[in-house]
């Protein structure tokens, strides 16, 4: 601590453990204390600092904290394991006469946007994430029955209903 409540410099600069909640430096001074963003609380256990989602009430989502009381919706009608899977049909082979198939069990990519996208989407919170969500299904060949493009559907065919209960 710099300065006494007055706003005057202290003698000495005094050194005190950050309140709950908080994490000591950030990028202007490491001399000061800074709040996590909401849903993350103040990991210890990293150096440099850092901010985890506090994972009793919110799931991580990309960069972002989600409470799980919202995001059920998302995780048992469109299934986040299901979604990031994708199958490749007609991908050109060795054998040019023969069509093959190509699998995808895993992307990193859909694990960090899939959740946080179709959250805010459905939230309305950022146009970016709907058509970050649109992009998704894309990847998916439109396939309309993967998940990612149900839950863009559902989205969409929800929009008349939000436009017209926001007025």
């Amino acid at each position: 601590m710099e300065k006494n409540i007055a706003g005057q410099y202290n003698p000495v600069k005094e050194c005190f453990q950050c309140p709950n909640a908080t994490y000591p430096g950030g990028t202007n001074s490491v001399y000061e204390c800074r709040q996590c963003p909401e849903g993350k609380i103040y990991d210890k256990n990293f150096n440099p600092w850092k901010c985890s989602c506090n994972l009793t009430s919110f799931l991580e989502a990309g960069d972002k904290c989600i409470p799980i009381s919202d995001s059920q919706k998302i995780i048992s009608d469109y299934p986040i394991n299901i979604a990031k899977s994708i199958q490749y049909t007609n991908v050109e082979t060795i054998d040019k006469t023969v069509d093959g198939i190509s699998s995808v069990a895993s992307s990193d990519t859909f694990d960090y946007l899939y959740l946080k996208s179709g959250y805010d989407c459905l939230k309305r919170t950022n146009m970016l994430s709907c058509q970050t969500l649109a992009n998704l299904c894309v990847l998916q060949m439109y396939d309309q029955t993967n998940p990612v493009c149900k839950l863009y559907n559902y989205i969409n065919d929800l929009r008349p209903a939000l436009a017209t209960n926001s007025e």
